[in-house]
């Protein structure tokens, strides 16, 4: 943590603190993610002749912080404070519900987005003064008040999830948050320990590889030709173009959704037959992942051989497995 925000924090006037949260469902295989702030007492300067002390002139109460817009909304959490014997903080989240405040569309979320059941709930706080520049008026004001946006000046996120749905009603719907290791069903260790066999998805988080396919999915490697030819990569597949024997495309896997391609990601297939386009608004029946005109580019996840090695030639090899816990013969 940055020692000026702990200066700043330990002073007896210290600037107004600021406290955002991100609502995000993507794990859990649906596209919301909702950012908010509890915008209840925070006036917009549109509509402040003199804004309060310490409160910053939010245009139209939105708070920009780190480019990312927080929308105010009518929310409460409790909670967060840490106990002296050890015991994991339990917070709460309660967002009004009540149809003549015009926040009512929770009850809709809930119906739609199973209840938030372990949604991820990040808590991230940090001082005024320190809040984007988009959020004042001008240079003389931030001068004036002391502002000196800075996006990384903060105190550390807070990550809970979702545990369950206390209550709903027609003016209320709250929350219980809870650690990952308190969730329901939850075991440790969560990911499988394996001596030989690399655990982490092929091009995805973990592995991260991003070079030129390198073997098919029996272990058998493709050749020097198509891996060190860079004309042999095609880019993404169309319908309409030909392609010619070791020459490589890729498709995008849909983890999520359409919009969402930072979770997306690319499989690549080698031309193993001449494929014809089609023409505009057609579909090519040759297509991947077509068996007869393509192989698929698949990791057999070892260590060594046509695995991470041949993709990784340099630096640590990012492994997903854990060779140490393999057995050994001792003579």
């Amino acid at each position: 943590m940055d020692e000026e925000i702990i200066q700043e924090a330990r002073k007896l006037n210290p600037s107004t603190l600021i406290e955002v949260f991100e609502l995000d469902t993507i794990d859990l295989g649906f596209d919301l993610t909702l950012r908010f702030y509890n915008g209840r007492n925070m006036p917009g300067a549109q509509n402040a002749a003199t804004p309060p002390t310490g409160i910053a002139p939010f245009q139209g109460g939105v708070i920009e912080w780190q480019g990312v817009q927080y929308q105010p909304l009518p929310v409460e959490a409790t909670g967060y404070e840490q106990s002296l014997d050890g015991r994991p903080a339990r917070p709460k989240l309660s967002f009004a519900n009540n149809a003549s405040t015009g926040y009512n569309i929770y009850s809709g979320f809930l119906v739609r987005y199973n209840d938030f059941i372990g949604a991820k709930i990040t808590r991230k706080r940090t001082f005024l003064k320190y809040l984007d520049a988009n959020n004042f008026p001008d240079a003389a004001y931030m001068t004036a008040n002391g502002i000196v946006p800075d996006p990384n000046k903060y105190l550390p996120s807070e990550v809970f999830y979702i545990q369950q749905k206390v209550s709903e009603d027609k003016n209320l719907v709250e929350f219980d948050l809870s650690s990952l290791i308190e969730m329901d069903g939850i075991v440790l260790p969560s990911r499988q320990i394996t001596g030989s066999t690399c655990m982490w998805k092929y091009r995805g988080f973990g592995c991260g590889y991003i070079g030129p396919p390198r073997s098919k999915r029996n272990g058998d490697k493709f050749s020097q030709t198509i891996v060190e030819d860079a004309s042999k990569n095609k880019g993404e597949y169309v319908d309409q173009m030909n392609y010619s024997v070791d020459e490589y495309v890729y498709v995008w896997e849909k983890v999520y959704s359409a919009s969402n391609n930072s979770r997306n990601r690319k499989i690549f297939f080698v031309c193993k037959q001449a494929v014809t386009g089609v023409a505009a608004g057609q579909t090519n029946e040759a297509a991947p992942p077509n068996a007869a005109f393509w192989d698929i580019d698949e990791c057999p996840r070892t260590q060594g051989g046509s695995g991470c090695s041949c993709r990784f030639k340099k630096g640590a090899l990012p492994f997903g497995g854990f060779p140490g816990t393999g057995r050994y013969a001792f003579s």
